[in-house]
C-alpha cells in the first residue's frame, strides 16, 4: 500500500506530461501554401524568375528542379525555399552557363538593320505573349474576409470586402499576390424556422483586383449552414404531450405548428417555439476557399 501511495504521484506526472507533449504536436505542413510561398519569392527576384526552376512540396520536404545559369544562382534558390513549414531541401538544380561561343558576329550594313530590327520585333513579340497568365479552372483562391456576413441581416446580392490570403502562381511566375483586394457576393440567405429547417448562407467570389485592374470571377459557391432546428426544438420544449405537440407540429405544417406552440407555452417551456432560430454569422478575418468554375487571366508586367 505505501509502495503504491509512493509512485502514484510518479505516474500522474508522466501522463500529465505524455498528454501535454501530444497536445502541442505541431499540425502537418501545408504543401501548397509552401510552393506559392516560394514560388513568390523566385518571381521577385529579377535574375530566378527567368530561370528554369520547379518547386515541389510533399508533406513539408521541398525539391527543386531546373536549371540555372551559376552557382550563385542555385544558392540562392535554395534559401528563398526555406519558407516557414519547410522541413528540408532537396536542391536538384542544375548550373548550366549560357553558351556564347555559338552567337552570330553582328552584320555590318543594310543586313545588320535588319537583323537587328526583326531581333527587336520578335523581343516585342515575345514580351506580349508573355504579360499574361491564366489560372486554371479548378483552382483554389483563398480569401480573407474584411466585412462580416449575418444571414438574419444581409440580403442575397449584396457584395462584400475580402482579401486575397495567400498569393497566387502560375508556374514560377505571380499572378496574384497576398493581399489583392477582392469581393464576395451573398447568393442566398436563409434564417431557420420556428421548427424545422437550418440557417444557410451561400457565398461566391466576383472579382478581385491586380495592380489597379479589376478582373470578373467566375467560382465555385461556399455555403455556411447553422444546424438543424427541428430535432432541438422538441428536446428542449420537454416531455409529455408537450414533445408531441411538436412532433405533430413538425408533422402538420402551419396548423400543427399553432398547436404545438399553444402545447409549450401552457406548460411554461415554450422559450424555444418564442425564439426566431439560429443565424449563420461569417465574421471578419474569417478565411474562405473558393474554386474557380472557370480560368482567369490576369496581366503580369516582367
Amino acid at each position: 500500500m505505501r509502495q503504491l501511495r509512493r509512485t502514484l504521484p510518479i505516474l500522474c506526472a508522466v501522463l500529465a506530461i505524455t498528454a501535454c507533449n501530444r497536445s502541442q504536436t505541431p499540425p502537418a505542413p501545408d504543401d501548397n501554401a509552401i510552393k506559392t510561398a516560394i514560388q513568390s519569392k523566385l518571381y521577385q527576384d529579377a535574375t530566378l524568375r527567368t530561370r528554369n526552376v520547379q518547386v515541389d512540396s510533399q508533406q513539408g520536404v521541398v525539391t527543386l528542379t531546373g536549371t540555372v545559369n551559376s552557382d550563385a544562382e542555385k544558392s540562392l534558390a535554395e534559401q528563398y525555399a526555406q519558407v516557414p513549414g519547410v522541413k528540408q531541401v532537396v536542391d536538384q538544380l542544375s548550373v548550366m552557363p549560357p553558351d556564347r561561343s555559338q552567337a552570330p558576329p553582328p552584320a555590318a550594313g543594310t543586313q545588320g538593320e535588319t537583323r537587328q530590327a526583326g531581333s527587336m520585333a520578335g523581343t516585342a513579340a515575345e514580351r506580349r505573349t508573355s504579360t499574361t497568365a491564366t489560372i486554371p479552372a479548378g483552382h483554389v483562391i483563398t480569401v480573407r474576409m474584411i466585412d462580416g456576413i449575418d444571414s438574419s441581416v444581409n440580403r442575397a446580392g449584396q457584395t462584400f470586402a475580402a482579401s486575397v490570403a495567400a498569393p497566387v502562381a502560375v508556374g514560377n511566375r505571380l499572378v496574384i499576390p497576398e493581399g489583392a483586394d477582392a469581393r464576395v457576393r451573398l447568393v442566398s440567405a436563409s434564417s431557420s424556422g420556428k421548427f424545422r429547417g437550418r440557417a444557410e448562407l451561400q457565398l461566391e467570389l466576383v472579382s478581385i483586383t491586380v495592380h489597379g485592374k479589376t478582373y470578373e470571377v467566375r467560382s465555385g459557391d461556399y455555403q455556411a449552414r447553422g444546424a438543424s432546428r427541428g430535432k432541438r426544438s422538441a428536446v428542449a420544449i420537454g416531455g409529455g404531450a408537450a414533445v408531441g405537440g411538436i412532433i405533430g407540429a413538425l408533422a402538420g405544417g402551419r396548423k400543427g405548428a399553432a398547436i404545438g406552440a399553444g402545447v409549450g407555452a401552457g406548460a411554461g417551456t415554450g422559450y424555444q417555439v418564442l425564439s426566431k432560430g439560429s443565424n449563420v454569422k461569417i465574421p471578419s478575418e474569417t478565411k474562405i476557399d473558393f474554386k474557380l468554375a472557370a480560368p482567369l487571366t490576369v496581366a503580369v508586367g516582367l
